[in-house]
């Protein structure tokens, strides 16, 4: 069996896709890329690295007051492991839990739109401190 201890989160969007992100700046997505393929043992799978087309936000704090200016998701029902797709605004996006702090979520978006994201985000969070 492989060894998926690099592996910092894996996300299952659909009966037939899952996307894996890592932290570790050592290893490249030929090398990830690999490591699934020997964890496969032969069975159908593809592998594309969407680390150029995608930018991921990683909130510090619990993310449900900001999000919810833009989701209509109840937070507080969604799963321990969650992830999925959903609109945030005017944008597409795709939503994990964090494992910590409790309520933090990471999320991902097409880079093309990560500066109107953070610009949208930014907004969010003033409001919701208000």
């Amino acid at each position: 069996m492989a060894d998926f201890s690099p592996f910092y989160l894996w996300m299952r969007l659909g009966p037939d896709e899952w996307w894996c992100w890592w932290q570790d700046e050592a290893r490249t997505a030929d090398s990830v890329m690999q490591t699934i393929a020997q964890a496969a043992d032969g069975q159908h799978h593809a592998c594309v690295d969407i680390s150029d087309a995608q930018v991921a936000f990683v909130s510090r704090d619990a993310a449900a007051p900001v999000l919810s200016f833009g989701c209509d998701l109840d937070f507080e029902r969604l799963p321990g492991d969650f992830a999925g797709r959903s609109r945030l605004a005017a944008f597409q996006v795709v939503l994990a839990r964090q494992q910590a702090p409790q309520g933090a979520m990471l999320l991902w978006t097409e880079s093309s739109l990560a500066e109107s994201l953070q610009t949208w985000l930014d907004r969010s969070v003033a409001l919701a401190r208000r």
